[in-house]
């Protein structure tokens, strides 16, 4: 009877995160690189600084950063860390 809800709520959980992947873009900087292909100096910018990898980059830089940040704020309201 336990095991079979928390199976349960573990499925729930795991269908409402696969739901929630699906309404999110593949890329969230997508529609910034087409917009950008249009101006001709961005071109030029491209040609010496890749703007996919910049992007990129600084996707994944924000991430770490976020998930720094809260982890940090979680640890701190359990009183784990000062």
């Amino acid at each position: 009877m336990l095991v079979g809800m928390v199976q349960f709520i573990i499925d729930l959980i795991a269908e409402t995160v696969n739901v929630a992947t699906l309404l999110l873009p593949v890329s969230p900087f997508i529609y910034f690189n087409i917009a950008m292909e249009d101006l001709q100096f961005m071109r030029g910018l491209a040609w010496v600084l890749p703007m996919n990898f910049v992007m990129t980059t600084l996707g994944l830089w924000l991430v770490a950063f976020g998930q720094f940040y809260s982890i940090k704020f979680l640890l701190r309201k359990l009183k784990m860390i000062k």
